[in-house]
């Protein structure tokens, strides 16, 4: 059986990369130019892994959009779906990393967005029957334009397509907005298959302050098939029908935590395609059916794909090819997934 590919949905934009550590007084600071946004991150950590992978998303004509076209076209992800709008502008975000590692995004830009301004008649109809897997995040949600062109993008896929929300909250796009932030992230949860959140997120759904009190409840109210909860340096947390466990994280001689999160993601979703490739099964056929010790090695696998992607700066520099992660897993076979 020939796999469907998986669509990454939402932005593409440019990130300046502060290259100095630690916030300092104001100055002038010196910033090396990098692609970023999250689904596009994703597709690409996918297409180095081997793995077939279209980004969907409209893509502005200006001098940065031309360049991120050529870079992710480069990668080997399918720009088939990267709809050029030419009365866009590039979104711009400037990226700080203090001295524990830690990133700070801030200044995202969002008038005139491509990816808010993308519309569902823009989109061929084949598309929405060819693919397996669809990921998408809440930047594109950000303004009631993009959020109701992503409902009806959304929409058009059939019930059999897999759908993973990681909704990669950046505040300083919903400026007076957290009602709507959080109603967005409710009707989300409501509707995907996996629920991806990172800790600092369950405060979004839950009042709960413990995590794993607070993932069993959003578990319950929104009932997802899997939720994964990813909690930096102490791993991953999940729940599942067939039960809940956790995944400690890898220790790497990181650079800066750019594109963690997206890398986790990016092996989580490879994870689980390969494992319907091996089963001869549709990606939803599997994903509902995995196993807590599937679940588990799956989320190893991310881990590993994080933790690489914060060895490189930037956001996709660090990504691993399959070979590669797999000789970095296998070098931890003593302790898997474990400090």
């Amino acid at each position: 059986m020939k796999m469907p590919s998986i669509i990454t949905i939402g932005e593409l934009l440019v990130d300046w990369v502060c290259q100095e550590p630690g916030l300092k007084e104001p100055k002038i600071y010196d910033f090396k130019l990098a692609a970023g946004g999250a689904p596009a991150n994703v597709a690409v950590a996918l297409a180095t892994l081997g793995y077939p992978v279209n980004f969907m998303g409209g893509v502005s004509e200006d001098l940065f959009g031309k360049w991120l076209f050529d870079y992710l076209k480069s990668t080997g992800v399918g720009t088939d779906l990267a709809i050029k709008i030419p009365q866009a502008s590039t979104r711009q975000s400037y990226v700080f990393t203090e001295e524990t590692g830690n990133r700070i995004l801030d200044n995202i830009t969002s008038k005139d967005a491509p990816d808010s301004l993308l519309q569902s008649s823009m989109l061929p109809a084949s598309c929405f029957t060819e693919t397996s897997l669809v990921y998408f995040g809440s930047v594109m949600q950000s303004t009631l334009a993009g959020a109701k062109s992503l409902d009806e993008i959304l929409q058009r896929f059939p019930s059999t397509v897999l759908t993973i929300y990681d909704p990669n909250v950046r505040l300083c796009l919903w400026t007076e907005q957290k009602d709507r932030l959080i109603e967005c992230l409710k009707q989300s949860a409501r509707k995907t298959d996996i629920l991806k959140l990172s800790d600092n997120e369950l405060q979004f759904l839950s009042d709960k302050l413990d995590i794993q009190d607070a993932a069993r409840a959003i578990f319950e109210e929104y009932q997802p098939s899997l939720l994964v909860v990813t909690m930096g340096e102490k791993g991953a947390f999940y729940i599942s029908s067939k039960g809940e466990g956790s995944v400690k994280s890898f220790t790497v001689s990181s650079v800066e935590m750019t594109g963690a999160g997206d890398g986790f993601v990016a092996g989580l979703l490879g994870g689980i395609y390969s494992l319907a490739e091996s089963k001869n099964k549709t990606v939803k056929e599997t994903a509902l059916a995995l196993t807590p010790s599937e679940i588990e090695s799956v989320l190893r696998e991310a881990n590993g794909v994080g933790a690489l992607a914060t060895t490189q700066p930037g956001a996709t520099a660090g990504l691993p090819t399959k070979a590669e992660l797999k000789e970095f897993l296998s070098k931890q076979l003593t302790s898997p997934g474990l400090n």
